[in-house]
Formats: structure tokens, sequence, C-alpha cells
């Protein structure tokens, strides 16, 4: 028996057609994916939406949708002006903060302990994390969880802001009295706040010494030995690791690496690559190197 081309042509189209409708309609057919952090697996907070999982793919709208917290506070606290709150993503942070922050970062991580802190949850950052100093400003007066009122204000980009001392409970209303307050002196302003550095900011030598101040050396002797992906580790640096050129390739997605001087996370903003898990990959593979 022989079937006409264009009928069959016809009864596949149709069948194709009918098939995703139907599977829409049954919920099997999804064309994005859903932004649905997981939750909670057991103490205080069990089963509520966990922030640790918020990804580099997340907008600020998913965050609001999730967790609650308004993506126009999340734009206010990160600093992003040029397009609605609701579709900026967690990793735009990375190219927004690039080279600004010395030694923190500001990426992903700190939208994770942004959205935590405002909740009022417990979150345990990566150590190189930081927030703006708006951000936190903007975190005043929030019933913050202790073990977060006690870091927030530690991993602070930038300037202080002049606020009061972050609590884990929330403000008190000051008790109204009878008679009128007695004039008082204005209390001087406090001095400003100088910006968190990776370390102190290098002392010139002597002329003529060649010698480089201490405080650097150990830094960064510290850095090598503890094998911390940083923002500002090199190419050059994971090699010295003992990380091989096709390990740090598969971190990278199947990409060459850079040159030796060049830093993973510009390579990685470059490339239109999340470097929050390019990182975290690669900080996997150091960990898991022999002990030097």
């Amino acid at each position: 028996m022989k079937i006409k081309i264009i009928p069959l042509a016809v009864v596949t189209l149709a069948a194709f057609t009918f098939g995703i409708a139907g599977a829409s309609a049954l919920g099997y057919w999804i064309t994005e994916s859903k932004k649905e952090p997981a939750k909670v697996a057991s103490g205080e907070f069990a089963g509520q939406a966990d922030p640790a999982d918020i990804r580099g793919s997340y907008s600020f709208g998913d965050v609001e949708k999730a967790f609650g917290v308004p993506a126009a506070v999340l734009a206010d606290a990160f600093g992003f002006t040029d397009r609605p709150a609701a579709e900026v993503k967690a990793k735009d942070l990375e190219t927004l903060y690039a080279g600004k922050t010395g030694a923190l970062e500001v990426g992903t991580d700190a939208v994770r302990l942004f959205t935590a802190a405002w909740i009022g949850m417990p979150y345990e950052p990566e150590a190189d994390t930081g927030l703006p100093a708006r951000a936190v400003e903007l975190l005043e007066g929030r019933a913050l969880h202790p073990a977060t009122a006690a870091l927030v204000r530690s991993r602070i980009v930038g300037a202080l802001p002049a606020i009061g001392t972050l609590s884990a409970a929330p403000s008190q209303p000051a008790s109204p009295t009878a008679s009128a307050p007695a004039p008082s002196t204005p209390a001087a302003p406090a001095p400003a706040a100088a910006p968190v550095s990776a370390a102190p900011a290098a002392t010139p030598s002597a002329p003529g010494s060649g010698t480089a101040p201490a405080a650097t050396d150990t830094h960064i002797a510290e850095a090598a030995a503890a094998r911390e992906v940083k923002g500002s580790t090199t190419f050059g640096d994971l090699s010295t690791w003992g990380l091989s050129r096709a390990q740090i390739k598969e971190a990278l997605g199947g990409r060459d690496p850079g040159a030796a001087t060049e830093k993973v996370r510009d390579f990685c903003i470059a490339a239109g690559v999340e470097f929050s898990t390019v990182k975290a990959k690669l900080q996997e593979m150091a960990s898991a190197l022999p002990k030097p």
C-alpha cells in the first residue's frame, strides 16, 4: 500500500501541533525554566525558599517572587539605574563591580547574602563576598538574624555609611514625653571610614631600599598557600597551584584558558560566562590538590 506524501505530511503536522497543545495543557511542555529555589531541608527555616540557591541567572524580579525582596530595593542596593529593576540579573553584578572592589567581590553571592539578611535568615557567604555601602544602609532597621547581623558590616565595600549599628532586633520608637526636650549640643560628625581593601595600603619604601612592604608579601604568600580563587586570580596562579590546562578548560565550559597574566574573572566577563560558577568549579579542583 502506498501512502501519499501530502496527506502524510498533513497528518504528521497535525499530530505534532495537537501533541504540543495537549502537553502544554497538562503542564508537560515547558518552554522556559522556572526560577524556583530549593527549600531549606531542616531546622528553624525548614520549608522556606533557600537564599543559597539563588543563581546568576535569577533576575531581581525572580528574587522578588521567590523571597519577597522588592526588585526596586535590590536595584537600589547594588546601584542599577540603567534598566527596569526586575530585569537585572544577579550575574550582572560581576560586570558592574569588576575591578572596583579590591579583595572583596560583589557578585551573585552578594545577592544571596543581602536577600538572607533582608528576610531575617542566617547565611554563610563566601570568604571574599562584599556588599556595597548602600546595601548595608538599606538593611539598617531590619530584623536581621543574629548570625547575619554579626558579619554584614565586616563585608562593606567602600566608605562606611553614616548609620547606626546593625542589630538583630528591630529598632524601637522613642517614648513620647510631656515636656519639650532641652536643647542639646550637636555631636561632632564622625570621621569618614576608609574603604575596605584587600590588604594594607602599600607604604613607599625609603629611596634606594629596593624592598617591598612586608605586609603585601605576606598577603600574597598566604593567598597562594590557601589556593583561594578570587577576582584577582590569574590563569598563571591556577597553573602554579598545580591545576592542569585540561582542568581549567573543563571549568571554563570547554573554552581554552587565557594568557598566564589574564585574570580569570576578566576572561569570564569578556566571554559572557558567569564567574561565580567557574570560580566554584575551580575552587573545588584547587581544594582537592595535595597540600603544599
